[in-house]
């Protein structure tokens, strides 16, 4: 994620003084994140195999290496997507870290670039509005509906916002109801941004 003003803010540094930091680049959380190249990490393609299953399914295992600037770190992913004839798409996701980390990563998941059209929002889970795991207990679980823009909060300092918690499935559409729906066995977080993380990242400099 883009960093949070607390991840920019030097007066908690004296906390950190044990995280490994580039000289130069201050003295904040995120600079321990760039030393370790998380926001640039190099992932490339390790194996890809499409195998025709019987009952007429296609699965697709890939399995990448994203490197860190430190060579000394790297995370592996493995995807499994299992695709029916119905449109739908199972996917199984795991991240592996191998070698040299940082104390604590920003944040582990997948994100998908849509059109400015893919402007409306639907989820069952915390809400309505921004939530997170150390601050949800005081937002219901409902169903909600929201436009894109919804999610933006205007911090003073530009920073990660949006999140919803304990999320079952959401989607996301455009005017004519078509779009992509997300669900999984598990409780995840969603949110939606008309910003990518580097864009927050650069406007607060």
């Amino acid at each position: 994620h883009a960093p949070t003003a607390n991840e920019t803010d030097s007066w908690n540094s004296w906390r950190m003084k044990w995280l490994v930091k580039t000289p130069g680049l201050g003295k904040n959380i995120d600079n321990h994140w760039r030393t370790y190249g998380i926001d640039k990490l190099d992932e490339k393609a390790e194996d890809f195999q499409v195998i025709k299953k019987a009952d007429g399914n296609i699965k697709v295992e890939i399995q990448t290496v994203a490197i860190t600037n430190t060579a000394a770190g790297a995370f592996k992913n493995y995807y499994q997507y299992l695709i029916n004839g119905k449109g739908e798409i199972l996917l199984n996701h795991k991240v592996v870290p191998v070698g040299e980390m940082p104390y604590f990563l920003p944040k582990i998941g997948l994100s998908f670039t849509l059109a400015p059209e893919y402007n409306k929002t639907e989820y069952y889970g915390r809400g309505p509005y921004e939530n997170y795991p150390d601050r949800k207990t005081g937002y219901k679980i409902g169903h909600y509906q929201l436009a894109a823009s919804d999610y933006y909060v205007p911090y003073l300092i530009p920073q990660e916002h949006g999140n919803r918690t304990d999320v079952r499935w959401a989607l996301i559409e455009n005017e004519n109801g078509i779009g992509l729906k997300f669900a999984s066995d598990k409780k995840f977080n969603w949110s939606v941004s008309e910003y990518n993380p580097d864009h927050l990242t650069r406007a607060q400099f």
